[in-house]
């Protein structure tokens, strides 16, 4: 088969899986999330890249995330439209920060991507450090993998990654729920985070991640939709105690719970933009 043959080929694949797509809902489920691996894939193999012509293991390595992303123009390809509220506040990457977010999916992965905030580490469950190509990659930017079931062993990360902060004065994800939560609202928020936030006194700045009205794993839903990020502002620990873990805890999650009921409508006085 000549080049024009295969052209012609692919062309057809493409236009057979596009009207399937749009008369089978399963199917563009399905379809939807070959893309959305197919991207991570690319991604990830962009990080390895990067790592490989740097010849070093860095949080520096992350920053061909958001390039990376931006280039693969997300919204064509999944039908997905990101947006961000007072991207302003993560300018500040010299001072560090403990970020959190809400985590509806595996799909938080391309809105953290776009936003990714300099000088900054992720933590993640120690199972995803085992997944070909996008382990590597997490490591390779140095993600900080935790064993949660492992109490021990856990407590020792935590205290390693607090040392780990104040040393190299990095800021730190984390996501408080501790699962993916797929049943809209959010889950009660674990101690880790603002544990670590008060062990090195630094700031924590909440990332509220819109409801997925487009998405919906159980009965295999994956529309076109939007996705609004909302960055809020640095919530300050200083002088706070072990005693006050509780009610910060719980004021942080009603302020970020008040965020996401409001759903994708903007702020007044806050900017809002556009990134993908």
């Amino acid at each position: 088969m000549g080049l024009i043959g295969w052209l012609v080929f692919f062309f057809l694949l493409a236009l057979f899986f596009y009207v399937l797509s749009r008369v089978s809902q399963q199917a563009r489920y399905t379809i939807k999330h070959a893309i959305y691996f197919a991207v991570v894939f690319i991604i990830s193999c962009c990080v390895i890249l990067d790592a490989i012509l740097h010849m070093k293991r860095s949080h520096e390595n992350a920053q061909v995330l958001k390039r990376v992303t931006k280039l693969l123009r997300v919204k064509r390809l999944l039908g997905i439209q990101y947006s961000i509220e007072g991207e302003e506040i993560l300018d500040d990457c010299e001072s560090p920060r403990i970020y959190i977010s809400n985590h509806q999916s595996s799909l938080d992965m391309l809105g953290i991507s776009l936003i990714w905030p300099r000088r900054t580490v992720l933590m993640a469950k120690r199972s995803l450090k085992y997944v070909p190509v996008f382990g590597l990659s997490a490591w390779l930017v140095e993600t900080i993998f935790i064993d949660r079931v492992k109490k021990e062993k856990a407590k020792k990360v935590l205290d390693k990654t607090v040392k780990k902060i104040k040393d190299e004065r990095l800021s730190l994800w984390m996501f408080p729920e501790g699962t993916r939560n797929h049943k809209g609202s959010m889950l009660p928020f674990r101690k880790g985070a603002f544990h670590l936030a008060l062990d090195a006194q630094i700031p924590i700045v909440p990332i509220v991640f819109s409801p997925y009205t487009f998405y919906d794993k159980k009965v295999w839903k994956f529309k076109d939709g939007s996705v609004k990020l909302t960055v809020m502002d640095p919530i300050s620990t200083e002088g706070m105690t072990s005693e006050d873990i509780d009610d910060l805890m719980s004021s942080v999650r009603d302020k970020m719970l008040g965020v996401y009921s409001r759903g994708l409508v903007p702020s007044d006085g806050r900017s809002f933009t556009r990134i993908s």
